[in-house]
């Protein structure tokens, strides 16, 4: 079951002659270092500026001490009840995946939507954080939606509080009118709009219209550009970081494939903290490896170890929609490392469109079999190619995913919406 919590983070003393700013974060995502989204969220807020503030409130499940970053995880509040869905037992990625696929089918979505608002406790939820709000009195809302709920729940919030917002998406779920609808209320009353990926604000723009501006995953940037190491024995050698969720499964069961061959010409290390498909598993010999994940802290000098970073979309027609607008949050620390990245993809895929758009990157965008060899062997030739397109990558991302430049972006948004209420 999930649960509300706040979180209270930031400076408990005002710089003397400073207005302070006061903000509440609200959203079902866990602000937490096992997610892309919640580093990006913790990278972007924390810490808060001298004399401002920030607290959360936010939909966690499982241990609070397994969940949230440390730094946040002593001053947690607990909504006493959960979250209602129909099918809370539908979580296994399989009988998931089979109910979308009936869903859409059928064209119930929009209907599924409805009966599941009907049966979440958000006005409850909604009440509760608008007594949070009267206790730590915000200046301002920052509003990460995910799920419909968060939506609901902010407008709701917005209406009660009269309170301002900078509303930030980070995943588009919204395919039905009945959650577009709200979808569009609440990003047209928001003071300023924030979106993860630049195809995100292209299709949220023309469905709702209302100007944008892009606020990618950033991170601590390394001051320095290393070139890449040198021979290894004349193996190309390949990382992937991150999930292999439902989303990336398929896509990584083609590419072990791939690489099933290559012997050591091309070797492939798997850094993540789920299983990887068992298609496979057995037939790609010494060619990949898995291991468990990096820490955040560790991850760019570990990618500096090798020569090519993949990169992943699903090209299953089930996820288009996700795949069209979702950005891989480990694209900032791929861009930091300097090393050629090559994603893996439909040619729709956020991902791919990212590195062509910017010269950042190799792509392949056929899921035929021969297509991703054909690209690993070609880049195993050709040392110099990667160099050039490792360091176009690192200045790019020094100039796009710097966290110092991306925190004081969102705090100066979050500043004049604040002032914008009082009339400043």
């Amino acid at each position: 079951m999930s649960d509300i919590v706040v979180t209270v983070s930031g400076m408990d003393e005002m710089t003397a002659g400073r207005q302070r700013t006061r903000v509440l974060f609200l959203s079902s995502m866990a602000v937490t270092p096992r997610t892309g989204g919640g580093n990006a969220v913790f990278n972007a807020v924390e810490p808060p500026p001298t004399g401002s503030e920030a607290f959360y409130a936010t939909l966690l499940s499982g241990p609070l001490d397994e969940t949230v970053f440390p730094e946040l995880a002593s001053r947690v509040r607990t909504f006493p009840r959960g979250v209602k869905y129909l099918l809370p037992a539908v979580k296994v990625g399989e009988a998931r995946k089979r109910l979308r696929h009936v869903k859409n089918a059928l064209g119930l979505e929009g209907l599924w939507t409805r009966l599941n608002v009907r049966n979440m406790n958000a006005p409850e939820l909604a009440a509760w954080v608008v007594e949070k709000a009267g206790e730590l009195r915000p200046d301002v809302f920052l509003l990460a939606p995910q799920s419909l709920l968060d939506v609901i729940v902010s407008n709701e919030v917005m209406d009660r509080t009269g309170l301002p917002a900078v509303v930030w998406f980070m995943d588009d779920y919204y395919k039905d009118c009945y959650s577009r609808a709200r979808v569009k209320r609440l990003w047209n009353r928001a003071h300023t709009r924030f979106v993860i990926s630049e195809s995100m604000g292209e299709t949220f723009s023309r469905l709702y219209g209302s100007d944008y501006e892009v606020l990618a995953h950033s991170i601590n940037y390394p001051r320095e550009y290393l070139p890449p190491p040198g021979s290894h024995e004349g193996r190309l050698r390949v990382l992937y970081a991150g999930s292999v969720n439902q989303y990336y499964a398929s896509t990584m069961k083609l590419a072990l494939r791939e690489f099933a061959g290559l012997g050591d010409r091309v070797t492939l290390d798997v850094y993540t903290g789920d299983d990887l498909p068992d298609e496979g598993y057995g037939e790609a010999g010494v060619s990949w490896r898995k291991f468990p994940l990096i820490k955040a802290g560790d991850l760019v000098p570990r990618l500096r170890e090798y020569d090519v970073l993949l990169l992943l979309s699903s090209f299953e027609h089930a996820w288009r929609a996700t795949a069209e607008t979702a950005q891989a949050s480990k694209l900032a620390d791929y861009l930091a490392a300097g090393r050629c990245i090559l994603a893996y993809g439909p040619p729709y895929a956020d991902n791919v469109r990212y590195l062509e758009r910017h010269g950042i990157g190799e792509v392949v965008t056929s899921a035929k079999p021969g297509a991703l060899r054909e690209k690993l062997l070609a880049l195993a030739a050709d040392p110099e190619r990667r160099k050039e397109i490792g360091e176009r990558a690192y200045l790019f991302g020094r100039e796009h995913r710097d966290r110092a430049k991306n925190h004081d972006r969102l705090w100066r948004a979050l500043r004049e919406a604040a002032r914008a209420r009082s009339g400043g």
